[in-house]
């Protein structure tokens, strides 16, 4: 039996016009059976929500509506719950031939729980995809430097064959685009800051179905950082050019280079 999806807290800064736009994009979200709770703040431009869906289909949902959305902060859901850690990989390092970019979020939902999830573009259409945490944070040679899958530090000397790194398939639609949402019970965030997340894809499915290592091509990696959490930042406008966080998101815009992110 699967286990119920795990919420997590997202907060995103949102152009808000007014009241008007705020009851708007407020009464939208609430009615996302995906979304527990919503709290918009005109003053300081932010929303913050519970939800178990993925944070690109958050600011999708929000920019149906006509307003601009970036997310800043990812955190553990519940009113009275620490900040167990969250992180983030930025991939785009690896095959520059092959195109593939995106975001992945790690959030410590709960001490026992961890949140993989995110957005990955420029895949091979209609085809399932490796996601996997390995040993270094090391992308001077691409994905190549990154290491083998990662076994976990409490699993050296294990005889469990499945890897700590190894978080499964992802699949890909036919544009190419994965949006994808992971639940682990192995996967701590404080043991893989530093570390590495790459996405393959198969050279020969029989192969790739049957080994960790073989039949798979490494495409794209991003080293595992921290990010901020709920309330961590609050970052308008950058100290060393003056670049506003609005100047940014429409940066991304015109480059489409990756999925929305300010962590």
């Amino acid at each position: 039996m699967a286990e119920p999806p795990v919420t997590t807290k997202v907060q995103l800064a949102v152009e808000l016009a007014g009241d008007t736009c705020s009851n708007d994009i407020k009464l939208l979200l609430e009615t996302n059976k995906g979304i527990k709770n919503v709290a918009v703040n005109i003053e300081t431009q932010t929303v913050i929500v519970e939800t178990v869906l993925s944070t690109n289909k958050v600011v999708d949902l929000i920019e149906s509506s006509g307003n601009k959305a970036i997310v800043t902060g990812v955190g553990a859901a519940g009113s009275q719950v620490l900040n167990l850690g969250s992180a983030v990989a930025i991939m785009h390092e690896g095959n520059p031939s092959s195109g593939v970019r995106g975001v992945t979020r790690i959030v410590q939902s709960t001490e026992e729980i961890c949140v993989i999830e995110g957005t990955l573009d420029g895949l091979s259409p209609n085809l399932e995809h490796r996601l996997s945490i390995h040993e270094y944070g090391d992308v001077s040679n691409g994905c190549d430097s990154c290491g083998d899958i990662f076994v976990g530090l409490s699993n050296l000397n294990s005889q469990d064959k499945h890897l700590y790194g190894d978080l499964g398939k992802i699949q890909s639609n036919n544009l190419g685009r994965s949006n994808f949402r992971i639940q682990s019970e192995r996967v701590k965030v404080w043991d893989i800051i530093g570390r590495s997340m790459l996405v393959s894809s198969p050279l020969d499915s029989a192969l790739a179905n049957k080994s960790e290592n073989s039949g798979w091509t490494k495409i794209a990696c991003g080293i595992i950082a921290r990010s901020a959490g709920i309330f961590e930042n609050f970052k308008k406008i950058c100290a060393c050019d003056g670049t506003t966080l609005w100047d940014e998101y429409t940066l991304q815009q015109n480059n489409k280079s990756s999925p929305n992110s300010h962590l």
